[in-house]
């Protein structure tokens, strides 16, 4: 059987991250060999190989992570969504807000929200052409965006000592 299919060792580390494959450890070792022995057309090669791998590797792992979680678990789907996002607590990711920055940020998202559809006649079919350039012009933002700037907005909003 060892003819057949040889037996291999890949080491795993504990601080290697959960998308890391024994593929790609291979291909960062062949990098690191093409940078050592100065063959920088092969190391160039590699480095866009590598990111290549590793970034297509972490979009199979977090839409693996999250496949049906949010149809058959609601919980364990916001649970992951928030240790994605890398929020200890999912009751109030804002922190201590007045209440003016939590309008603010409402109105926000609603504007985020309602911009592509806003000069569009009411009660008409949606073009499908006219639906994809809408979306195509407008800025979208991820969660990740989202959360960094209700930390910061968190940050900006901390009790004066009048207030308390």
């Amino acid at each position: 059987m060892d003819e057949t299919i040889p037996e291999r060792t890949v080491r795993m580390h504990p601080s290697d991250k959960p998308w890391m494959t024994s593929f790609i450890k291979t291909k960062i070792k062949a990098r690191q060999r093409a940078f050592s022995r100065t063959d920088h057309v092969r190391y160039e090669q590699l480095c866009v190989t590598i990111s290549r791998l590793i970034s297509e590797a972490k979009t199979s792992y977090y839409r693996s992570k999250a496949k049906d979680l949010r149809t058959t678990n609601s919980a364990k789907w916001f649970k992951s969504i928030f240790s994605l996002l890398g929020i200890k607590n999912g009751n109030n990711p804002l922190g201590k807000t007045s209440d003016d920055n939590i309008l603010g940020l409402a109105e926000k998202l609603q504007q985020a929200f309602i911009k592509p559809w806003e000069n569009l006649p009411p009660n008409n079919e949606l073009d499908i052409n006219l639906m994809d350039q809408l979306l195509r012009n407008t800025t979208v933002y991820t969660s990740v965006a989202i959360y960094w700037t209700s930390q910061e907005l968190s940050k900006t909003s901390k009790p004066q000592e009048s207030d308390r």
